[in-house]
């Protein structure tokens, strides 16, 4: 018989240790996730174990401030070691929930569930690769996925689509392939997402092709669909195009309403087209009542060309039209005065609000805020803040990183590091922009001891770093010397679930290039090369010029001739970087570079 006791920490990160007195060893599992309980969760675990392989658990479970429901799907990911030894969990009491009972069934049917969320992690990772190795038009890709025992359904689909948006022909290469999938039909979503991708690379003639086969097909196009064409239309600076596909979206059993107006309104003015919007919807306004949010668009648009007389004029039309302007509207207006640098007149319709209606919510506040800190005025912003805190509003994440990022610029990070401190403090959690603000200021000034306690601050409070806070990291340890640093950042991307980029292995291997250290800068290329991420040419040309240096051609021809053994298209046509022989295409096939 033994004993597991495990309480939490802030943020829910778990210690738990388990000893078993028929054994002689302890084991200590950490930095175990428990997620959905708050930060003033309190948990007591007590488990009783019965026979040597754990086979037969007991827990008591107390808890104030959060519900257990779903806290035993959290026991297969317990180091992997209960669901391996085959742990039924029997009760769970909680003062804050009812008693659950849970039967031995119900956790084998979660543990399937688990093997099939692992086989389709796996069935996901094949995917991304082949759309990664296999990039380029000329590609074989659909002969590549041909070779897979892939089981495609909606929701494999949907994924990989969302985790290779940024690669545009594969991508929709493996959409057009998957659709021909016998017992397989594209969901709305994936429709949707694919036509987003094809859009961001302007391919609107594939798209039009799409949205006709789906017509025919019977498949469901949807307002959203219409909405995304009509973003990226905008995005592309084809204005024409994007109210074209306004008045189009009828002949596709899709009547547009005031709804659709706004969107083509709002992506047209946040692209800067905005005179365009205007004329639009003078065009239309007759057959589309406005709204308040089409008013408020119209206030926008006039706001950023810092022209408030005109959006001043709309309000009074509001008024004449019945449209009772709300406070969006006004803070649509303060922002244009903000923006405009006068503030004094903002305060002062600011007051009337106090007095007349519609009264101030948090993001008036905010307005003021924002524009004392891009303006350097801190004492302005503080004092704002101050008025803000008597009248019961809390600041959003984006206000306070105003406030940080404002101290920051003064180099005052004592400040910024308490600004931390009272979002906890009010119940605002940081984002990771929160943190990388202030680790920009300390890699700035190459603090290493205060960057890495902040990292640790992070991990403690449950904020998962970035790739810009990996690469600001990096790049700081190795510019001081700090090789170990660096190494220690680069393995705690692992511990925490992050996977390095194409600009991590940059940073990595350009900052060891240019402290001389080719040995440390192989290993990283070649870990690149082996996880079939291909790097920039630049790099390869970094990385040949420094082993040349050194008179490390073998080296050079062993890296060529690996690139061309990768199973990355794209790698194998940046091997000419590597090329020292214009006519040389194999070599030899060390792996071991520095042997």
């Amino acid at each position: 018989m033994g004993t597991v006791a495990l309480i939490s920490r802030r943020g829910g990160l778990v210690s738990a240790f388990i000893y078993i007195n028929n054994h002689t060893h302890t084991t200590i599992f950490s930095n175990f996730q428990v997620h959905g309980f708050t930060r003033k969760t309190s948990l007591y675990w007590t488990l009783l174990c019965k026979n040597r392989d754990l086979g037969n658990f007991k827990p008591h479970v107390q808890a104030n401030g959060a519900p257990l429901q779903s806290f035993y799907l959290q026991l297969e990911l317990f180091h992997g070691y209960i669901t391996r030894n085959s742990v039924y969990t029997r009760h769970i009491y909680s003062e804050t929930t009812a008693r659950h009972q849970i039967s031995c069934n119900t956790v084998k049917e979660h543990n399937n569930n688990y093997e099939g969320h692992n086989c389709l992690r796996k069935e996901l990772n094949m995917i991304c690769r082949l759309l990664s190795d296999y990039r380029e038009p000329h590609h074989k890709l659909e002969e590549a996925l041909g070779g897979c025992s892939l089981k495609v359904s909606q929701d494999l689909v949907e994924q990989a689509l969302k985790r290779c948006c940024n690669l545009g022909v594969p991508t929709y290469t493996f959409f057009s392939w998957a659709g021909r999938h016998p017992g397989y039909k594209h969901s709305t979503d994936a429709c949707n997402i694919i036509i987003d991708i094809l859009g961001n690379f302007k391919r609107f003639d594939t798209i039009w092709d799409l949205l006709a086969q789906m017509k025919k097909e019977g498949l469901s196009i949807t307002h959203k669909a219409f909405s995304i064409i009509m973003k990226r239309y905008a995005r592309a600076h084809l204005p024409q195009d994007a109210m074209q596909t306004f008045r189009g979206m009828v002949d596709f059993g899709c009547k547009p309403g005031i709804d659709d107006l706004n969107s083509l309104l709002s992506v047209l003015c946040k692209n800067k087209l905005a005179s365009d919007a205007r004329c639009f919807y003078e065009e239309v306004r007759d057959q589309y009542p406005p709204n308040v949010k089409t008013y408020t668009i119209l206030m926008k648009s006039w706001g950023d060309v810092r022209d408030t007389a005109q959006a001043k004029r709309i309000i009074n039309e509001m008024v004449e039209h019945r449209c009772n302007p709300d406070v969006v509207v006004y803070n649509t207006l303060l922002r244009s005065l903000c923006k405009e640098g006068r503030l004094q007149e903002a305060y002062r319709i600011f007051d009337s609000m106090k007095v007349r209606g519609p009264a101030p919510d948090v993001f008036t506040y905010s307005i003021f805020i924002h524009s004392h800190c891009e303006a350097d005025q801190i004492e302005g912003a503080l004092k704002v803040l101050g008025r803000m805190k008597r009248y019961g509003f809390v600041p959003s994440v984006i206000t306070y990183n105003a406030l940080i990022r404002a101290f920051c610029r003064m180099d005052n990070v004592d400040d910024a590091y308490r600004l931390l401190d009272e979002m906890y403090f009010r119940g605002v959690q940081p984002d990771v922009c929160s943190y990388n603000i202030i680790q920009t200021v300390h890699c700035k000034h190459n603090h290493v001891k205060l960057a890495m306690r902040l990292l640790e601050r992070m991990d403690n409070d449950g904020c998962k770093p970035d790739l810009h806070t990996y690469n600001i990291l990096i790049k700081t340890f190795i510019n001081v010397g700090r090789f170990d640093r660096a190494v220690d950042v680069w393995n705690g991307m692992e511990k925490r679930g992050f996977c390095p980029a194409v600009t991590t292995y940059a940073a990595m291997i350009h900052g060891f290039c240019k402290k001389r250290k080719q040995e440390q800068a192989c290993k990283y290329f070649e870990e690149m090369i082996d996880e079939g991420i291909p790097p920039y040419p630049c790099t390869c040309e970094l990385l040949k010029n420094c082993l040349l240096q050194i008179n490390e051609r073998r080296i050079v021809q062993i890296l060529e001739d690996k690139m061309r053994k990768s199973s990355s298209c794209s790698i194998q046509e940046l091997a000419d970087t590597m090329n020292l022989y214009p006519q040389r295409r194999n070599g030899t096939s060390e792996t071991n570079l520095w042997a």
